[in-house]
């Protein structure tokens, strides 16, 4: 079966689904397809196969975000940091004072905005 079909499975099948079609998923959008009942009958070793680079892991559960190896979690992109556990922050690239907030604190990062520049006057006096 290929990755793109992998989305008729109901849940009772996805534990047939082996490390190579798994890695072959190229992106969060075609995880989506799959029902959250089939995402979420996925084991700790189908994760661990997942090329977290290309889906990401906000369609995972807490617990299957608990399976991911060290190597997962430094795919994990900044929009999504906030998704990782203490102790997985502490494995990303990133150091943890560089993370400005987590949702752990407010929801969701958050980025100062820079004041905007005017390049031009809005009156010139002659």
């Amino acid at each position: 079966m290929k990755s793109y079909e992998l989305d008729r499975l109901g849940p009772a099948q996805i534990p047939y689904v082996n490390a190579v079609q798994l890695s072959s998923i190229s992106s969060a959008g075609m995880l989506a397809e799959w029902s959250p009942a089939a995402r979420g009958a996925l084991s700790e070793a189908q994760i661990k196969a997942l090329n977290v680079a290309n889906v990401g892991v906000s369609l995972l559960t807490p617990t299957q975000i608990g399976y991911l190896s060290a190597a997962q979690i430094q795919q994990v992109k900044f929009y999504e940091l906030d998704r990782l556990g203490p102790a997985q922050m502490r494995l990303t690239e990133l150091p943890l004072e560089s993370c400005i907030s987590t949702s752990k604190l407010h929801g969701s990062l958050h980025f100062r905005r820079q004041p905007r520049l005017e390049l031009y006057p809005t009156a010139i006096s002659i």
